[in-house]
């Protein structure tokens, strides 16, 4: 056994180290299975390298000085040990490849599971056993090191079972993988085959385990990592997407309301009809100006928005809706209509509801944590404890997230949660009105 086979397992461990953090860091919140696996995969791995490691160095110095037999045989254990984690990955690479084909595909591989769990467990359970009894090691001249030669032979066909059943799937989902991950994973083969040819050429060099972490590594790189950024982005895109079509529901809402209101105004008095068309069309010259609906806007802005809406109800309700501001405020970025849908919500369901209608009041203050934007209206309010929490939290009378408010008032909390880390709490009493708070950390609308 040559001294090149310890220093290759132990320095081939170190950039499977440094793969895991990465793979953690990139994998971070992920639920797919099989960014779990080929963690798992690397984590047996430096486990295997280092045991080969301490095994063979054990055993180089055994046959040179001699040392203590307990040492020597806790060395084969450690080699019994590798050999079994070296066919467990073999195992989990399997598994791996076929979860990647079926998180593209409908199909599943129940056999080959069965076939290589119970392959795996067999095989890793006689390396432990020989391990233990002993009978891995030995002193003597030879070409092989492995004591009886059957298990040698008996590993093999197993590892070759394995590859073969990994070929196969692979050529079975030719068609849904990219050439270089065919390529890859063949790879994961290969070069094991690979190695098990330069054992027999060079006779003191074991180079299969390393040939294998190779091939772990180039499916990190080539495969994992790219996967799980563009898993990131189209997870991106998707929530971008669901921003979009909440917005594009909510602005529609509006308008219609908008133009149900100068309707309205149009049997009452010409004049305020005009004045309320000038409004709404100031209202829509600054939407047409809004960023897009995953982006953050001025809270100046918004202001803006929910003055021109009020003006235009202002016009309808006449004396019947009170508008009071509080503004001592206005350094923050907010998701768009956020306060506009909460202020419409209150007119709306609140104030217009009411026979002697009622008042809506907006203020908005700010500390060294947190921005907050209030709206009160003295509508009719309701029951809190009707709302259902989707969060599990508690019922509290006083602070409930407003789940099942209505369209609106879920969508503002949706995107002040996405976009800002922001929170909608709304508190409210039946005849007495609803007040709406909205709080977003400085830190996350400071930049």
């Amino acid at each position: 056994m040559s001294e090149i086979n310890v220093y290759l397992d132990f320095f081939m461990a170190i950039p499977v180290l440094i793969m895991l953090p990465v793979n953690k860091l990139y994998g971070k919140g992920s639920r797919r299975r099989s960014s779990s696996v080929i963690r798992m995969m690397g984590m047996v791995d430096v486990f295997m390298l280092f045991l080969l490691s301490f095994g063979n160095a054990v055993y180089i110095k055994h046959t040179q000085t001699g040392i203590n037999s307990v040492l020597f045989r806790a060395a084969g254990f450690a080699v019994g040990i590798g050999n079994a984690c070296y066919y467990t990955i073999l195992g989990l690479f399997v598994h791996y490849l076929e979860m990647i084909i079926e998180e593209r595909w409908d199909k599943r591989y129940v056999w080959t599971h069965r076939i290589v769990d119970l392959l795996s467990a067999v095989s890793g359970l006689m390396w432990i056993v020989l391990g233990l009894s002993g009978n891995i090691l030995r002193v003597g001249q030879g070409r092989d090191v492995f004591v009886p030669r059957i298990l040698s032979i008996a590993s093999m066909v197993y590892g070759y079972i394995v590859m073969l059943t990994a070929v196969y799937l692979v050529y079975d989902a030719r068609k849904i993988l990219t050439v270089d991950e065919r390529r890859v994973m063949i790879s994961f083969v290969i070069l094991p085959v690979l190695g098990g040819l330069l054992k027999n050429l060079f006779t003191d060099v074991f180079v299969m385990p390393v040939m294998l972490t190779v091939s772990l590594l180039l499916i990190q790189t080539y495969i994992q990592f790219n996967r799980e950024i563009l898993i990131r982005k189209q997870e991106k895109e998707l929530e971008r997407a669901r921003v979009d079509i909440l917005m594009s529901q909510i602005s529609p809402h509006f308008i219609y309301n908008a133009l149900n209101t100068i309707y309205s105004l149009c049997d009452i008095s010409v004049d305020k009809a005009k004045e309320a068309i000038a409004i709404f069309a100031e209202y829509l010259r600054g939407s047409f100006r809004r960023t897009s609906a995953d982006e953050l806007i001025n809270f100046d802005q918004e202001l803006e928005h929910v003055r021109n809406y009020l003006a235009i109800e202002k016009l309808r309700f006449d004396d019947s809706l009170g508008i009071e501001y509080d503004i001592r405020s206005k350094d923050c970025k907010i998701p768009p209509l956020c306060v506009q849908t909460l202020v419409e919500n209150a007119v709306r369901h609140g104030i217009e509801k009411k026979i002697d209608g009622g008042t809506v009041y907006i203020s908005s203050f700010s500390d060294d944590k947190f921005f907050t934007v209030k709206v009160r209206d003295t509508g009719i309010g309701f029951d809190t404890l009707e709302i259902l929490n989707d969060d599990n939290e508690d019922t509290d009378t006083q602070k409930v997230t407003g789940q099942n408010m209505g369209f609106g008032i879920n969508s503002a909390r949706y995107r002040l949660k996405k976009l800002c880390n922001g929170e909608l709490i709304i508190d409210s009493k039946k005849g007495v009105g609803t007040e709406v708070t909205i709080t977003i950390p400085r830190k996350e609308t400071d930049n």
